[in-house]
């Protein structure tokens, strides 16, 4: 004969439950003395969002006040200086995640700007009568390349790295769309200038990709959703990100110091 009756030890756990629920809505004074239920209105992550920023701006306060207990700077010579503020640049570095070498650096000469040019598409995006405007990519780590727009002027007076806002295009700071106001189109101005410039790509703060459809999507920007996966292992956005610019600047380095350099009218590396 089938029985629905439940065995002694559900019911055992069963009572347990019962009293381990009724104690807990007895006052929080009989459990802890010295303290009360919390009771709290507003989204718990709203609160700490709201902590955070009151933290920040008390430790950005009292930074003018203890920063000269950090720094311990020399001014007797530019190689003093150096040295003098080389602990503080390393202890930067190591927050940043940017401990390995750039090939760029570790070979010099071996690596250049690339034109990305495809069956479909040329490099070249634009031209001005003045201006060159390419789309390139250069190596930075291994497995680790860099994209953006470079601009060459007809003649080339100097090199720079042109960082937009990180939900600016390249094409928007080199002035290729409207949707920035002439006066912000700092690639396009410097140009114009004689400076030959390339302006990364970064990380936008959208957040049209930070998910997976086989999962579900949050609405995380994209920059803080990449950080969150990758800080624990000591990489995160914004250090790849230097790391791309100062693989530009070496590129740049090398570029200004090679005798091809001396032809203005062509640089076959670029």
């Amino acid at each position: 004969m089938k029985t629905n009756a439940l065995p002694w030890r559900h019911h055992l756990w069963i009572v347990l439950g019962l009293l381990l629920s009724a104690g807990l809505t007895e006052s929080a004074e009989t459990i802890l003395p010295n303290t009360k239920p919390l009771q709290i209105k507003e989204p718990l992550d709203v609160i700490m969002v709201q902590g955070i920023q009151r933290y920040c701006l008390k430790a950005l306060e009292r930074s003018s006040q203890t920063r000269e207990t950090h720094w311990k700077r020399v001014y007797s010579s530019t190689t003093a200086y150096e040295q003098s503020i080389r602990q503080n640049r390393d202890r930067l570095a190591a927050i940043l995640g940017i401990s390995d070498t750039r090939i760029t650096a570790d070979t010099p000469g071996r690596f250049h700007f690339e034109r990305l040019t495809t069956l479909q598409q040329n490099s070249l995006l634009a031209s001005t009568p003045s201006i060159t405007f390419h789309a390139v990519r250069w190596p930075v780590l291994e497995g680790v390349t860099a994209e953006g727009v470079l601009l060459k002027p007809a003649k080339v007076r100097a090199y720079v790295v042109a960082v937009p806002d990180a939900d600016w295009t390249p094409e928007m700071f080199s002035g290729l769309t409207n949707e920035l106001p002439s006066v912000l189109q700092l690639a396009r101005r410097l140009a114009q200038q004689g400076c030959m410039v390339v302006v990364p790509t970064l990380i936008s703060r959208e957040d049209s990709f930070s998910g997976h459809p086989a999962v579900g999507f949050t609405n995380q920007p994209h920059r803080e959703f990449l950080y969150r996966q990758s800080f624990q292992l000591g990489r995160h956005v914004i250090g790849y990100e230097i790391q791309k610019i100062r693989a530009a600047v070496d590129l740049f380095e090398q570029l200004a110091t090679s005798e091809s350099t001396k032809d203005q009218g062509e640089t076959t590396q670029l």
